[in-house]
């Protein structure tokens, strides 16, 4: 029987660890085993009879309780099964995902007289937590998990309210928990082995009743931190279990939930054979030797102007026609200077669309030369449009001068080897500024600034991108590493990133990173940036960087893949991290790293790093 419900959020999930799950719906109470929950902007949706419920494509008699809701929603909605130990399980929890989990006055006498037989610092025995697990299995070890919650008042427990992850079954399991007070299994990070809770962090700041909050928990490779509407908490090392479970919870308290969102990243499958870590000998452009560590003077504007390689010609344009004109018939040793002005067309090629590309080559001893002032200025149509300048298995190139704004990506080279970007701006990018993908290798950025990126998704606003994840190899690199090696970013400007100034990608070896200035103030810390600096790849040197203002960690070096993130060179840098974590975060899988005693750290709660110098 289909019975209508009034346009109303009035639901209420009720349970404990000694009762069956029960839902109260506009103040009608159903004992339930098995039940569906989707969310639409106005409306609810609950499947159930007055004993059991029954999974919608069982087609048996069930009450439905519903308004404008299609049969593919319904068939999309999430399924909770009470498993009779006071666990309650989502199968499929989705962003818009909103629920009130309310305790019986049983299970929150029974937290509280639990928590009140061990102290706050003791490693006791907590039993009475409630969980609602997402059925995903996360056999990835990198995975972010946010929630909205409002934890209702729910005396004589201080309010409160978990994120779970690492679950296995309900007496093995890890928590992030935030509370109103300090108490044993409250208000810190916690792992519960056969039943027994071990503190693993404590938090010095509390919540409050009827507040809501934006909680979330990024899990590493080998750690976890906490965060509290967008302020770091704390981190502890952690290794995840080959294959688990996330979800939300809480100790004896009532809490409003909402907007839930997990992001699981890097893979289960077969990853390529691992690499063999050697350092191949740099070639052009040249290595730098003795670098000295940045100075805050900005970036000279205009390079100075080159003049055409033998054989080549000056082409002079000073409209977008000319230019993409230009673009596809340029040669080798051929000069394409732009007049002052704002260029914006579309072309397509290779992986992309760009406003100009070109996959014309140049040569050694015939270079090709797009040069402008800051003035002329290529456009990509808007942060969600095109790339701005792609140069699609085009070598030899030197792009110097202009600017480039107002694209998806700013500057793109794919396939691209020996090209130069000399004095360019990159400004106001929706995602990566500068990228060097699918084999690209020998490239070198310098005298630039990049800054304002991830103005369309912060999540992908690197400043410079070297490589490609192993997410992405499939796409840009044939299934194999994106070994974009030997690239050089050197003497430039990153700020206002969305993302790491620089992410250097696993499967890229040998580059040299040196004196770059970054700023990140404006890092969004989504999809795991919260440094300036992401090392996966291999061998390279990073040196006389200077860094202010991060979200977590000046630098960090991670091994996503095995065999990548290891042997990787670090000295002479400045770190003014600003910030609630280390200098250098160095993951304790990545092996070979070098961090020398002359890189600086200051102002970084957790100190130098989690690594010794060297001298």
């Amino acid at each position: 029987m289909d019975v209508a419900m009034p346009k109303e959020k009035n639901l209420e999930i009720i349970t404990s660890a000694r009762a069956p799950l029960k839902v109260r719906l506009n103040e009608a109470l159903y004992k339930v085993h098995r039940w569906h929950i989707i969310t639409t902007i106005s409306v609810f949706a609950v499947i159930a009879t007055s004993a059991v419920a029954y999974n919608i494509a069982d087609s048996k008699e069930y009450l439905a309780i519903q308004t404008d809701l299609t049969s593919s929603q319904l068939n999309a909605a999430a399924t909770m099964t009470n498993i009779g130990t006071g666990e309650w399980k989502s199968q499929s929890i989705s962003d818009g995902f909103s629920y009130t989990l309310r305790q019986t006055p049983e299970a929150i006498a029974s937290a509280a007289s639990a928590t009140a037989s061990t102290s706050s610092s003791a490693n006791g025995s907590v039993s009475t937590q409630s969980l609602s697990m997402d059925a995903t299995v996360i056999t990835s070890p990198e995975f972010r998990l946010k929630v909205t919650a409002k934890p209702l008042e729910s005396n004589p427990m201080p309010a409160n309210f978990s994120l779970i992850f690492d679950y296995i079954d309900v007496s093995n399991y890890s928590y992030v928990n935030y509370a109103a007070k300090a108490s044993a299994g409250l208000n810190g990070i916690y792992q519960v082995k056969a039943g027994a809770t071990r503190t693993l962090a404590t938090f010095k700041k509390f919540i409050k009743a009827d507040t809501t909050y934006k909680a979330e928990i990024r899990k590493d490779e080998d750690d976890v931190r906490a965060y509290l509407d967008g302020s770091y908490l704390e981190r502890v090392d952690y290794t995840s279990t080959s294959a688990s479970k996330v979800g939300l919870g809480s100790v004896g308290g009532n809490v409003n939930f909402s907007s839930l969102e997990l992001r699981v990243s890097g893979t289960s499958k077969p990853l390529p054979a691992t690499p063999v870590a050697t350092k191949p000998p740099v070639t052009t452009p040249p290595v730098v030797t003795n670098p000295v560590p940045a100075t805050p003077e900005a970036p000279a504007p205009t390079p100075v102007p080159t003049s055409p390689s033998s054989g080549g010609k000056t082409i002079q344009v000073s409209n977008s026609a000319q230019l993409t004109a230009a673009m596809s018939s340029v040669k080798p040793g051929d000069v394409i200077k732009l007049s002052d002005g704002v260029y914006n067309a579309k072309v397509s090629i290779g992986n992309g669309a760009a406003a100009f590309a070109s996959s014309v080559a140049g040569s050694p001893k015939a270079p090709i030369t797009l040069q402008g002032s800051r003035n002329a200025i290529i456009e990509g149509g808007g942060v969600s449009g095109t790339y701005g300048l792609y140069l699609y298995k085009a070598h030899y190139w030197t792009i110097s001068g202009i600017t480039v704004r107002n694209a998806s990506k700013g500057i793109v080279i794919d396939g691209g080897n020996f090209n130069t970007i000399n004095g360019v701006k990159v400004m106001n990018i929706g995602e990566e500024g500068v990228h060097f993908r699918s084999f690209s290798s020998d490239n070198l950025i310098t005298n630039s600034e990049v800054t304002a990126t991830g103005k369309g998704k912060p999540q992908y606003g690197e400043g410079v991108y070297i490589g490609s994840a192993t997410s992405n190899w499939g796409k840009f690199s044939g299934g194999k590493a994106d070994t974009s090696d030997r690239n050089q970013v050197i003497g430039n400007s990153i700020s206002n990133t969305g993302a790491e100034s620089i992410d250097i990608k696993e499967g890229s070896t040998g580059g040299i990173i040196a004196n770059n200035r970054f700023d990140g103030a404006n890092m969004s810390g989504d999809n795991y940036a919260d440094s300036w600096l992401d090392v996966k790849g291999n061998n390279y040197t990073i040196t006389g960087n200077s860094g202010v203002n991060s979200i977590l960690d000046g630098i960090q070096v991670h091994n996503v893949v095995s065999g990548w993130g290891n042997n990787n060179v670090f000295k002479n840098n400045s770190v003014n991290v600003n910030g609630p974590g280390v200098g250098f975060n160095i993951q304790n899988k990545a092996v070979g790293t070098i961090v020398y005693c002359n890189n600086t750290v200051t102002n970084a709660k957790g100190g130098f790093g989690n690594i010794t110098c060297r001298n």
